[in-house]
């Protein structure tokens, strides 16, 4: 829903809770499934990762009887975002990694180049940079060229590793080409995110004033998910 996916939390809630009845009422399995993943994102975004990951793991179960391939690597993604969110990150790995398997099969590549970008994080903050390195690429690859906010998070991740390798140019630019993509767009999330790691990024190679300013443009701007939960460092 596009209120959740814009962090619009009070919008979001009562459209989840009607979109609950309607699934009730029309009997689908597969209805069902998606209404309570819609239910347990508003829950993440709030903080509430203990019941969130109840209700992706209700959804799950009904998927695994009624099917619904694409939703249910969807779900999977999320119930790892979960996860990592409480720094589990051997969990949020082999979620994300079955994820991937489930949505290369049903070659969903908006959803796959999610999943590849997000295990490339995890496994780089496990310190595992060649590996994080090859998930980070495949994103890039997998990724369609409409895809405005994917073209941009996918950067954010390969950034984050190039960071790691040392390699700061091509680091500094995919970051960068980040920002310019989802300028004027309504990505919060992911600008946010594209600021505080470019922000740290310019902070750890002594360019305070030019970090100051980008935590200066992301101190209004509403970021939750995962990255806070202990910000994914």
């Amino acid at each position: 829903m596009l209120h959740i996916s814009r962090y619009e939390n009070a919008q979001a809630a009562p459209l989840i809770e009607r979109a609950l009845e309607l699934a009730e009422e029309s009997g689908s399995l597969i209805v069902r499934a998606d209404a309570l993943g819609a239910r347990a994102t508003l829950l993440r975004h709030q903080g509430e990762l203990d019941e969130a990951e109840r209700l992706y793991e209700e959804a799950l179960a009904i998927l695994a009887e009624s099917g619904g391939a694409v939703l249910r690597g969807k779900l999977t993604n999320q119930l790892a975002l979960a996860a990592w969110a409480k720094r589990d990150l051997s969990r949020a790995e082999r979620l994300l990694r079955d994820a991937i398997r489930i949505l290369s099969a049903v070659q969903d590549r908006g959803t796959l180049c999610e999943s590849q970008r997000m295990l490339g994080e995890v496994l780089l903050e496990q310190g595992r940079i060649d590996d994080a390195e090859r998930f980070a690429l495949a994103s890039r690859e997998t990724v369609g060229p409409e895809d405005v906010a994917s073209r941009a998070s996918t950067r954010l991740s390969l950034a984050r590793v190039r960071a790691a390798q040392g390699r700061d140019v091509e680091a500094e630019k995919l970051f960068r080409d980040g920002l310019d993509i989802v300028e004027g767009a309504h990505y919060p999330r992911i600008a946010a995110n594209l600021r505080k790691f470019y922000a740290r990024f310019l902070r750890d190679r002594g360019r305070h004033a030019d970090a100051n300013a980008f935590d200066t443009e992301r101190s209004s701007v509403l970021v939750i998910g995962p990255e806070l939960a202990r910000s994914p460092e």
